[in-house]
């Protein structure tokens, strides 16, 4: 007997359904993803969440913080209203312009700076943050953009952060686990 006869042709071949033929799993990079790729993938719990958003925070709210402290302790002199002319709109401001720039405290132009510029560096992050806990929720990362609609971008935040995700795995992954893990769970470096 012929050994090519007891061959099926290939167009005639099953494949298996525990191993689904993969365009990508002969790929050796199959299974690694961009950093950015993974920052969005996935679910996150309440609890990284608030977390998170706590250390993204946490620089700008200490600049915010100083720069107030400062002015309490050290309050700029009172507006001298016998100096304004209030019927010349152009004078008022100009006094204005003049009285913020006399006071403003010496260092509140570099606390500025570093508050945007982390601010800046870590919107990927918040933005991650945002996304993957919107997936635990069950909806679409694309929702937060509902953050920049008016009137329910004050409280679409507080939704995010209060309501509890769905207990089964849903289309975006399994339930995450119910702990604080900054490295792993919140900047998704493992």
């Amino acid at each position: 007997m012929d050994p090519q006869q007891n061959q099926t042709p290939p167009a005639i071949q099953t494949v298996s359904n525990e191993n689904p033929p993969d365009s990508q799993s002969s790929s050796p990079h199959a299974k690694e993803q961009g950093y950015f790729s993974k920052m969005f993938a996935g679910r996150l719990n309440r609890k990284n969440y608030m977390l998170g958003t706590l250390l993204t925070l946490s620089v700008p709210l200490v600049c915010l913080i100083t720069q107030y402290v400062w002015l309490i302790v050290n309050p700029p002199p009172p507006i001298d209203l016998a100096m304004i002319d209030t019927e010349n709109p152009t004078a008022l401001r100009a006094y204005l312009l003049t009285y913020v720039s006399a006071n403003i405290p010496p260092f509140s132009q570099t606390l500025t700076t570093i508050s945007m510029i982390f601010t800046i560096l870590l919107a990927p992050l918040s933005l991650s943050l945002q996304v993957r806990r919107l997936h635990d929720l069950g909806h679409s990362g694309w929702l937060l953009f509902l953050n920049f609609v008016p009137i329910i971008g004050y409280f679409f935040p507080l939704y995010v952060a209060i309501t509890q995700g769905s207990d089964n795995a849903n289309t975006y992954g399994e339930k995450p686990l119910d702990r604080v893990h900054i490295k792993e769970d919140i900047l998704k470096l493992h």
